[in-house]
C-alpha cells in the first residue's frame, strides 16, 4: 500500500492537501486545478497517437485532497509560491496525526515554530516553562497563526501528559480562539469547518478538569469565525483570503476577551457543562452549566436584536441566515 493511499483515511492528510493547493491557486491567481496544472507541469499536457489532447489531471486530486504532491513538484511550485512548501509540511500536521508519544516529540516540534513562541515557551533553556502561563496564553493568542495554533496544541497535549487539567483547560481556551481568528482564512483555503471538527474529536474532547468538559460538537464554528472577521475587516482592508493583520489580531482579541462588550465574547465562549464519562454530576455542575446556557442565550439574543436594528450592512453574512440557539 503507497503512503498516499495508507494515508486517505486519516482526516489531517486530506486537509492539509486542500489548504496548500489553496494557497497556490490563491497565490497564483488561477482559478481551477487545469490552469494551475499547466502553469507547473506543462508537459503533462501533449496529444495521444491519435491526436487528441490529453492530460494527466493530477492536480484535480490536490484540489481533493486525495494525494500529496510529490517533493520534486512541491519544490518546483515553491520556486513561484514561497513558502508553500512549509505549509504542506507544517509541524501543525505532525502534532495533529501523531496519536502516542506526543510529550516525546514536543520540545521537536516547538524547536521548529517562530523563535519568538519558543522564547515564551520555553524557560530560558530546553524546559517547558511550569509557571506564568496566563500572560504567555495571551501573547501566543496575538500571535494568531498556524505556529501559534501549532504552539498551543503542543502545549495542550503536555498538559494533560502532566495531569495539569485546569492548565489544559485554560489552553485549549486559548486554542479556540486562535482557530477563530483564523477562521476566515481558513475559510478561504476550504478547511475552516472540517479542521474545527479534527479539533473537537482529537483535541477538546480529551480536555476534562474538576468534573467537566467542553461541549462543542454544535459549536458554530464558521459563523463565530465570520463574526469576529466583519468586526475586525470594518477596519481594515486586509485581502480577503490572506491571514489577519496584526490590527485585525489586536481587534479579535479584544472582542473575544471581552475589552469590547460581554455580549458577542460570552456568545462566543465555549459551553462548558458536566463530564457524564465519569458519573451522573452533582448538582453544583448541574447548577453552573445551566447558569452558563442562559448567559450563552441571553448574549446571543442581544447580538440578534443588535444586528436587526443595524441599517448598515449586517454582521452576519447571507450564508448565515440566523445566529444559533445555545443547547439546541
Amino acid at each position: 500500500m503507497t503512503k498516499n493511499t495508507a494515508s486517505k483515511a486519516d482526516p489531517v492528510e486530506k486537509i492539509r492537501r486542500i489548504y496548500w493547493y489553496e494557497g497556490v491557486r490563491l497565490a497564483t491567481g488561477l482559478t481551477s486545478a487545469y490552469a494551475l496544472e499547466r502553469l507547473f507541469v506543462p508537459e503533462g499536457f501533449g496529444r495521444n497517437k491519435d491526436g487528441d489532447l490529453f492530460n494527466r489531471s493530477k492536480w484535480v486530486t490536490y484540489k481533493n485532497g486525495d494525494h500529496t504532491p510529490k517533493p520534486a513538484l512541491v519544490a518546483h511550485v515553491e520556486l513561484s509560491v514561497p513558502g508553500s512548501s512549509e505549509e504542506l509540511n507544517h509541524v501543525l500536521w505532525e502534532v495533529l496525526r501523531a496519536s502516542k508519544q506526543r510529550s516525546a516529540h514536543a520540545t521537536k516540534w516547538l524547536r521548529r515554530l517562530n523563535p519568538e513562541l519558543q522564547l515564551h515557551v520555553f524557560d530560558g533553556g530546553s524546559r517547558i516553562r511550569e509557571h506564568g502561563w496566563p500572560r504567555v496564553l495571551e501573547k501566543i493568542e496575538h500571535k494568531a497563526s498556524m505556529d501559534a495554533l501549532a504552539c498551543l496544541t503542543i502545549l495542550l497535549f503536555v498538559s494533560l501528559d502532566r495531569c495539569n487539567f485546569d492548565l489544559a483547560s485554560e489552553v485549549a481556551r486559548s486554542t479556540l480562539r486562535v482557530l477563530l481568528m483564523l477562521g476566515h482564512h481558513l475559510e478561504c483555503r476550504r478547511v475552516g469547518d472540517s479542521l474545527f471538527y479534527l479539533y473537537v474529536e482529537r483535541v477538546f474532547n480529551k480536555v476534562r478538569w474538576n468534573e467537566q468538559r467542553f461541549y462543542l460538537d454544535d459549536y458554530a464554528f464558521s459563523l463565530w469565525a465570520d463574526v469576529l472577521y466583519r468586526v475586525a475587516g470594518n477596519t481594515t482592508a486586509t485581502s480577503t483570503h490572506l491571514k489577519p493583520s496584526s490590527e485585525e489580531v489586536r481587534i479579535m482579541c479584544c472582542v473575544l476577551r471581552g475589552t469590547r462588550g460581554f455580549a458577542i465574547a460570552l456568545a462566543i465562549d465555549p459551553l462548558i457543562g458536566p463530564d457524564l464519562d465519569i458519573g451522573p454530576p452533582r448538582k453544583k455542575i448541574i447548577d453552573a452549566f445551566e447558569h452558563a446556557l442562559y448567559i450563552q442565550r441571553q448574549s446571543v439574543n442581544q447580538i440578534s436584536s443588535d444586528v436587526r436594528k443595524q441599517c448598515s450592512q449586517p454582521v452576519i453574512s447571507d450564508r448565515h441566515a440566523s445566529l444559533p440557539t445555545p443547547g439546541t
